[in-house]
């Protein structure tokens, strides 16, 4: 699967305190060389022989993947909280996307276990 780069969902010269050139400078370079990465190491697994590849290599090109997808995925939350509001959704990253969920869910569990603790022991 290919990820592609997300246009900005705002105007980078709308923001106040961060010029368009550096908001779109971060984005073509910073973001945008996240999602190339992670295209090409998905494109290194996709061409790689698993059954004659040591598994030690294997699990440097995951690590590598999940780094650059982390990488992606932040950036792009990075860039809607900054204009959008209320519209974050994650754009190419799907996956990754429904992961926020879940862990949105699992953060406001383990908040209010949290509370219910701090009630108990007081």
């Amino acid at each position: 699967m290919t990820y592609e780069i997300q246009p900005l969902a705002f105007d980078p010269t709308s923001l106040n305190g961060l010029s368009a050139k550096l908001i779109g400078s971060h984005h073509l370079n910073n973001y945008g060389g996240a999602v190339r990465r992670l295209n090409a190491i998905r494109s290194e697994l996709t061409g790689l022989d698993w059954s004659s590849t040591p598994g030690y290599r294997i699990n440097g090109i995951k690590r590598e993947e999940l780094i650059a997808a982390n990488s992606a995925f932040l950036h792009e939350l990075y860039f809607q909280t900054l204009g959008a509001g209320d519209s974050l959704k994650p754009g190419g990253l799907d996956a990754w996307g429904r992961r926020l969920t879940q862990a949105r869910r699992l953060e406001r569990c383990v908040l209010a276990r949290l509370r219910f603790i701090r009630a108990v022991v007081q």
